[in-house]
Formats: structure tokens, sequence, C-alpha cells
């Protein structure tokens, strides 16, 4: 069986890529509802951190793929590439605070419940 070329393998490399990007805007937007729901339903200030850590992680997807589907300058790609990175560091930050407080409000929730 022949060897698959280099630009053959890029191109599976490309779609591979795409297919990723794609899967994670999905379930990121599904993800996101769910916390949307879980906010209205509850009104917990964790459920509403989690909702614009999904809301970053779903910024730092599309702002790192325009410059692969819209023609721009190297800087223009640069710009995008930093606000990626941006939305990338809100995402975890806003994530992380978010599961703890959403923590310490279960915790709160199994004493109160075990009191009564």
């Amino acid at each position: 069986m022949p060897q698959p070329t280099t630009a053959e393998i890029l191109q599976y490399v490309t779609l591979l890529g795409y297919t990723q990007g794609a899967l994670a805007l999905l379930s990121g937007g599904v993800v996101c509802s769910l916390q949307i729901g879980a906010f209205h339903r509850h009104g917990t200030p964790s459920f509403l951190l989690l909702t614009i850590s999904t809301i970053c992680g779903i910024l730092m997807l599309v702002l790192g793929f325009v410059p692969h589907f819209f023609p721009s300058t190297p800087i223009l790609s640069l710009w995008f590439y930093l606000l990626s990175f941006l939305f990338f560091c809100a995402e975890i930050t806003l994530g992380i605070f978010g599961i703890v407080m959403l923590f310490q409000e279960y915790r709160k929730l199994a004493e109160a419940s075990a009191k009564s």
C-alpha cells in the first residue's frame, strides 16, 4: 500500500482540526445552555460564572479559527490569536472560581439537608 503524500496528510489533519473545532463549539453551546438553565432555576452566582466561562471558551475557539476562514494580514491574525488567548485565560479563571463556588454552595446545601 503506498504511503500518503505530505499534502494528503495535511488535508486529513486540517479536516480533523475543523471537525474538532466544530464539535467543541457544539458541545460548548450545549453546556452553556445547560448552565443558563441552571442559573435561571437556582439563581446561584456559580452558574453565572460557569456560563460566562463557557462563553469565553466559545469566543476563544471562534477567534482562533477566524484567520483560517477569512483572509487577513499577519498582524490581524496575531491580534485574533492574542484575543483568543485572553478569552482562554478568562475561561480558565472564571471556570475555576465558578466550580469552587459551586462546590461551596453544594457543601452548604448538604450541611443544611443533614441538619433537617
